[in-house]
């Protein structure tokens, strides 16, 4: 494996604007050492995520985490050993990103850039991916430097968005009422119950998701955010670790509701549509 002289690595991360998140990160490796780490599968798999296949210029490809989570690329762009450019969206659902790589030679090694642009983005979203860029970065640093996988063991919570036509006002009314979730909310099995569930009119739907093979319950919290003439639909859905059972169990339901989550946002899309 690729092993830096001493410690020679910092990161560091900046807001440009909400757009734009860049965070950047030295190491006292060659260009083409990056490259590696970047496009070869069998690296990535070790600090980032799984690629069903290798990175092609203008073609699509699948970044998985083993989880349920995983992000479609497209677009892909390759200008070795300098640049590796991709969009991708989470879960194939969530607003586009365009997602940067830039590999600057230096006297010593390298400076490696991401940069992360999406137009409308949050001030609270591009602060919340600032902190996942600059932990992506530090399990590449680690990785290059150890030889050590360093990816992530699974995610304790479940979270993602789509995009929805029209203003919040309406795709409440299309969607986050009470009485119109169950139209795209399907629940994966008879044993899983709502509970205590919250409506917050016109933006916030909160509830508790309850399986008779549960310990405790999980919880689940649904938004609506304006984007112009669009809205966006968030979730979250979180206490994987309290469910009970092993490691495993709790990785094999995670995995089970992603998928869930995936078909229910999509049904949720299709209803709001037709108004």
């Amino acid at each position: 494996m690729i092993i830096p002289d001493e410690n020679t690595s910092s990161c560091t991360g900046e807001l440009v604007a909400e757009d734009t998140v860049t965070v950047q990160v030295a190491l006292s490796i060659s260009p083409n050492d990056v490259w590696q780490l970047l496009t070869r599968p069998d690296l990535v798999a070790q600090w980032f995520g799984t690629l069903n296949a290798p990175l092609l210029s203008g073609e699509s490809r699948f970044l998985d985490f083993g989880d349920g989570d995983f992000f479609r690329l497209d677009a892909i762009r390759l200008e070795p050993p300098h640049q590796v450019a991709y969009r991708w969206r989470f879960l194939d659902l969530g607003p586009q990103n365009i997602i940067t790589w830039t590999i600057t030679p230096q006297d010593i090694g390298c400076l490696i850039t991401v940069t992360d642009q999406e137009g409308g983005r949050s001030p609270e979203t591009a602060h919340m991916l600032k902190e996942g860029w600059l932990d992506f970065t530090q399990r590449l640093v680690h990785f290059a430097m150890t030889g050590e996988n360093a990816r992530y063991d699974w995610r304790k919570e479940i979270d993602g968005s789509i995009e929805l036509p029209g203003e919040s006002e309406s795709a409440y009314e299309a969607i986050l009422q009470p009485k119109t979730l169950t139209r795209w909310f399907a629940l994966p099995t008879a044993s899983i119950q709502i509970a205590e569930l919250c409506s917050e009119a016109p933006n916030r739907l909160s509830f508790h998701l309850k399986d008779a093979e549960w310990l405790h319950d999980t919880m689940c919290e649904l938004t609506l955010l304006s984007r112009g003439e669009r809205t966006i639909l968030s979730f979250s859905h979180v206490g994987w670790e309290g469910i009970g059972g092993d490691g495993a169990y709790q990785l094999q339901q995670r995995r089970q509701f992603c998928e869930f989550w995936i078909k229910a946002l999509q049904k949720a899309r299709d209803l709001a549509e037709q108004g």
